[in-house]
């Protein structure tokens, strides 16, 4: 009943406007009961690594108690 997921890129999200609508949109739907819970894990590699958006994922505010991502 529970998903633990891991992502791992090269650290730049070039949809990253998709990601955060589709995250806001499922930890609505967690809350609501819909969906079971899920943690979502952010790994990025190499050089060019945006820390920038990987902290913006994991400190996203989805207007909900959902904590949906971590990064390192």
């Amino acid at each position: 009943p529970w998903g633990f997921y891991v992502f791992i890129t090269d650290g730049e999200l070039h949809d990253m406007d998709a990601v955060i609508q589709h995250s806001r949109q499922l930890a609505r739907e967690i809350q609501a009961g819909r969906r079971h819970p899920v943690k979502l894990v952010l790994v990025g590699v190499g050089p060019d690594v945006s820390e920038y958006q990987m902290k913006e994922l994991d400190d996203l505010d989805t207007g909900t108690g959902v904590d949906l991502w971590d990064h390192k």
